[in-house]
């Protein structure tokens, strides 16, 4: 037996003029559409007759199309809530939707905001989703005459990622000077050329800066080497490195971790998805106390590690850095 047949342009047209007091039936055996009026008998606009109520009531011939209460609008203005990106006016439209005068504080915020075009969409999107729910479990097969909204508006939704890269402590004692290394020295080629991969706006750092009472301090105690004492050849990036680096996006520190530098990415991560990136050194000393210090201000952030631009104090403290940052789930690529 042939499957009953609906245009989508049809469908949808139907769905958008539902109302609690009308039905629409799909005629199975035309594929001709009828609007019923239940209150008044009314069937396409004229008087019906008892027959044709019952015909249209009870034979299998019709097929009722989604209702107003099928279509839920309310569930309809949550989806879209919940698909907004965060940092937009998400919280201020879901408070909107809460009790009586939801509908209309809803539009009054959609239009203060001129997002009309894509609630549209995303509307549409949702009465299709629900128009081919309806065709499979009724067996109705759709006539395609229109594009799908679906796929679109899957790409809409997909919210930019702003990629950011942040160069860990990338200074002269670390790399050749009181504590430098030959693994340290072994990686600049590679922080340089990862550098270049990022927009320069994109480019974020660090730099240890301590003061002349060093050795006074706490890490002075536990570490009696004074190293990257301010404005000393010791505390300067090489020129290859800082000249990649936007001056006013290196943030000095007194030690391990940044607070200030964690405090711009999630000020950062408030206006749209956030990614971070972090190479340098030490790996199992700034590295990781910056990497879980981030991963403490931003839970929901992808924070990764590339250990081919970081290196320890020794190689086997590097591996079990990056191990215990694999465990608080940072990335190590």
């Amino acid at each position: 037996m042939k499957k009953a047949q609906i245009r989508l342009s049809e469908l949808l047209d139907a769905m958008e003029m539902a109302d609690n007091t009308s039905v629409t039936v799909l005629d199975a055996q035309t594929g001709e559409l009828h609007y019923y009026d239940e209150m008044e008998n009314i069937i396409d606009g004229d008087s019906a007759s008892e027959e044709k109520l019952e015909a249209i009531s009870d034979s299998d011939r019709y097929i009722p199309l989604p209702g107003q209460y099928q279509i839920d609008e309310y569930s309809i203005m949550e989806d879209y809530v919940n698909a907004l990106p965060e940092g937009t006016y998400q919280n201020d439209l879901y408070d909107a939707i809460q009790g009586r005068g939801a509908f209309r504080r809803f539009k009054d915020m959609i239009s203060d905001h001129d997002d009309w075009n894509r609630w549209d969409r995303f509307r549409l999107a949702e009465l299709e989703q629900k128009g081919r729910e309806w065709a499979e479990s009724w067996e109705v097969e759709i006539i395609e005459d229109q594009p799908s909204l679906l796929g679109i508006l899957d790409e809409e939704q997909e919210e930019p990622v702003q990629k950011v890269l942040i160069v860990i402590d990338m200074q002269r004692d670390f790399i050749d000077g009181a504590l430098g290394t030959k693994e340290a020295q072994a990686i600049v080629p590679n922080v340089i050329r990862k550098i270049k991969s990022y927009q320069k706006e994109d480019v974020w750092a660090t730099r240890d800066a301590h003061g002349e009472d060093y050795l006074q301090t706490q890490e002075g105690q536990y570490l009696p080497v004074p190293h990257c004492i301010r404005k000393t050849p010791g505390w300067k990036m090489p020129k290859e490195i800082v000249k990649l680096i936007p001056q006013e996006h290196i943030y000095n520190k007194e030690t391990f971790a940044s607070v200030e530098l964690a405090e711009k990415m999630q000020a950062l991560s408030e206006k749209g998805k956030l990614e971070i990136e972090l190479v340098g050194l030490c790996t199992d000393i700034c590295v990781i106390s910056n990497a879980l210090m981030l991963k403490g201000f931003l839970p929901e952030v992808k924070i990764l590690v590339d250990p081919t631009c970081c290196a320890g104090s020794t190689p086997e403290k590097q591996q079990a850095a990056l191990e215990v940052m694999r465990s608080c789930q940072i990335q190590v690529i």
